[in-house]
């Protein structure tokens, strides 16, 4: 609407990828016919994929937990940190959804905004998922420009600078 009230042009999501109520919510991978896992090659190179993506997002996950123990001078739970990791990513995969880990620069985020507890994390996950599952078509709107804005946000609060000569 604005774009062309403003006879301007500005790449959105939209035009990248769409979004509709369709992809909204997540289908089970092992029902949905474009998968087939009976093929054993095709079984391994999930099997190393699978392990190769377990081993990074372990690492990326306990050198998180370092930062926010310094931010926030607590001690986390190594152990409890990555079995929480594997059941959540299970889960996902059981999904069809891809799985994550914890993100040095969304937690240096969620801590310097006050997050102090798991229960943030949380909630900022159930709000990506409310708004994928229920607003998912205003996202076609979102400008592209807005999402590298925040990106660059992102790296210039999280960077630290007294580290620089």
């Amino acid at each position: 609407f604005f774009r062309s009230w403003l006879e301007v042009s500005t790449v959105t999501i939209g035009d990248k990828s769409r979004f509709d109520s369709s992809d909204a919510l997540p289908k089970l991978f092992f029902l949905d016919s474009r998968y087939d896992l009976r093929n054993v090659r095709s079984l391994r190179t999930v099997v190393v994929q699978s392990c190769t993506l377990a081993i990074v997002a372990i690492l990326e996950s306990l050198m998180t937990l370092e930062v926010v123990n310094d931010m926030t001078r607590t001690q986390g739970e190594p152990n409890r940190q990555v079995w929480a990791l594997g059941v959540a990513n299970v889960i996902a995969g059981l999904l069809g959804t891809m799985g994550g880990n914890a993100l040095i620069e969304l937690s240096v985020m969620n801590v310097q905004a006050g997050g102090q507890r798991r229960a943030s994390s949380t909630l900022v996950a159930l709000g990506v998922l409310a708004i994928v599952a229920f607003a998912s078509p205003v996202l076609n709107y979102v400008p592209c420009g807005t999402l590298a804005g925040i990106m660059l946000l992102v790296v210039l609060d999280t960077a630290k600078w007294s580290s620089q000569p």
